[in-house]
């Protein structure tokens, strides 16, 4: 199957307008969360740690695209989420390999421990996902031995709503609001490569800005 064919690749079929380009970039996030089939389910979310960037790999949740938002959970004793609490400067990695498409989101990143959103993604978690917040000690904790860090009771089977509880002090979130993405998009006849910034100089025409720049 060609990459070539935009009936296959809706990047494809928006070029060369910018604008319609830049709605199929939120239309394929928005379509990510929830499905693991997405390619675009997981990013790879960078932050700056206290001597050098570091990076990791998270589930995109939940995308609100009035708001340019993009919706992850974290433990709150992860190390991450006390590096943004410091610097919020965000930047993600997202690739899609049968259309070929890269797109580097960058933004600023604020992080929840409580509060309605918060409630509400808890809310929406998997059971399954909820164990990873029952964990003794905190992300990154050196252990003994090999560890999965919270109770072996729950290996075989999730726990229930009430036994998950116990995990919700531990449960944040973090929204990182976009203000550029950076789109390239990989063609046997030429790349081509779009940018887009968020102008919120002028409070009365706040808009994107997009360009084509060179791949």
């Amino acid at each position: 199957m060609s990459t070539e064919n935009p009936l296959k690749n809706p990047f494809l079929n928006a070029l060369p307008d910018l604008a319609k380009l830049r709605e199929t970039v939120w239309r394929e996030l928005a379509n990510a969360t929830g499905d693991t089939n997405q390619p675009w389910f997981l990013g790879s979310f960078g932050s700056l740690g206290e001597s050098s960037p570091e990076i990791r790999t998270l589930v995109l949740r939940r995308v609100e695209v009035g708001s340019r938002s993009l919706i992850w959970h974290s433990d709150v004793r992860s190390p991450k989420f006390s590096q943004l609490e410091r610097a919020g400067e965000t930047s993600v990695h997202f690739w899609t390999p049968t259309h070929r498409v890269q797109l580097v989101v960058r933004g600023e990143s604020q992080t929840l421990s409580s509060g309605e959103l918060v409630d509400q993604e808890w809310k929406s978690s998997q059971l399954t996902s909820r164990r990873a917040y029952l964990g003794k000690m905190p992300p990154g904790a050196k252990a003994d031995a090999m560890t999965v860090n919270f109770p072996t009771e729950f290996e075989t089977r999730p726990p229930t709503d009430a036994e998950s509880q116990a995990g919700k002090e531990n449960f944040g979130v973090i929204s990182t609001v976009v203000q550029e993405m950076d789109l390239l998009i990989l063609r046997q006849t030429g790349n081509v490569r779009a940018m887009y910034r968020w102008n919120d100089h002028d409070l009365a025409n706040q808009q994107w800005e997009e360009t084509w720049i060179c791949p």
